[in-house]
């Protein structure tokens, strides 16, 4: 049976829908030669779960509230070590956990809303890896905003209009952020 490592922390069921930001926080977290910028990949990670936590407003069971503490006290003690977080990382996301915890009927989200929240989510994730000069995660969470945009256009044409300028966007910049192996497949989104 695995057990997890001291500090690591375990990412309970109910917050399922936010799992691969933490996840993804929780490696930066986990490679001790993590350099300020991946570091702050981590603290952007942590913030972007925050933000969909605040949308979705899930019902939230103990142990996801203690989950999300322990996330809020390590983004705190990454962001004091590293220093010089700007913009909207400036500032933890404040969330009111008996508000969201205490939310007797959550937010019910057409699914078309909860892939575009993600989408754009990743998208933004994406866009600071790139800066953060995390330019392979940075391609993967492009390619991932792609495939979110694709299937919402299809889903909903109604939203093409707005959703045609980010899947482009998303699919220029995976193109531009992959290796000339792993674009082996040319997309043709006019």
């Amino acid at each position: 049976m695995l057990t997890p490592r001291d500090d690591e922390i375990l990412i309970p069921t109910a917050l399922r829908p936010v799992a691969p930001f933490f996840e993804e926080a929780q490696a930066i977290i986990r490679d001790a030669g993590s350099s300020f910028a991946r570091i702050r990949v981590g603290i952007y990670c942590i913030d972007h779960a925050f933000e969909l936590l605040k949308q979705y407003e899930l019902p939230l069971d103990d142990a996801s509230k203690e989950a999300i503490v322990r996330f809020r006290d390590r983004r705190q003690a990454l962001a004091l070590e590293v220093g010089g977080l700007e913009g909207k990382h400036a500032v933890a996301v404040d969330l009111d956990l008996d508000r969201l915890s205490s939310s007797s009927s959550p937010v019910k989200l057409a699914p078309e809303q909860v892939l575009m929240i993600e989408a754009k989510q990743t998208l933004e994730l994406a866009d600071e890896q790139l800066t953060e000069g995390e330019t392979i995660s940075a391609a993967r969470n492009f390619h991932t905003a792609t495939v979110y945009f694709r299937v919402l256009e299809n889903l909903v044409p109604s939203l093409s209009a707005e959703l045609h300028s980010l899947l482009s966007y998303s699919a220029t910049r995976t193109r531009q952020c992959s290796h000339l192996l792993e674009n082996f497949v040319h997309e043709h989104f006019e």
